[in-house]
């Protein structure tokens, strides 16, 4: 139905995450310090702490810990 078809999309919206950002969180998963991610990923370190807070608010998280905890119970990680 069409309702259906929109909640798709905003929960899409909401739950979406960029190669980019599911990159990040894979790596800290594996325990690599921010500054190692960043060197990996050719940024800054405040250019990923920038991202991860980005995904902090998204998925209601206060931690790191709890964005990989997080990640991992929704399938974001696999």
């Amino acid at each position: 139905s069409e309702f259906e078809d929109v909640l798709d999309k905003d929960l899409f919206k909401h739950w979406a995450i960029s190669k980019k950002e599911k990159e990040i969180v894979a790596l800290a998963a594996t325990g690599k310090p921010l500054k190692e991610i960043a060197a990996t990923m050719q940024v800054t370190k405040s250019a990923i702490e920038k991202r991860l807070g980005t995904l902090y608010k998204r998925f209601d998280v206060n931690c790191l810990t709890s964005l990989i905890t997080f990640a991992h119970q929704n399938h974001i990680l696999t």
